[in-house]
């Protein structure tokens, strides 16, 4: 398996330093770019285009 490059790994540090479980963004295609590199580095799912979310406590 090949290492993440640096440049898609910094995006990810916050990700990877507060262990977020959710992470929101908005729909413009710099956010849709991001969001990508964003969840493979963590090894995290990743869902586009969604609609309504809910969350239980």
């Amino acid at each position: 398996m090949n290492s993440p490059a640096a440049s898609e790994k910094k995006p990810a540090a916050p990700v990877n330093k507060y262990r977020c479980e959710i992470l929101l963004l908005g729909a413009t295609s710099m956010a849709r770019d991001l969001a990508g590199s964003v969840a493979t580095t963590p090894l995290t799912g990743l869902t586009a285009d969604c609609t309504e979310l809910n969350i239980d406590p």
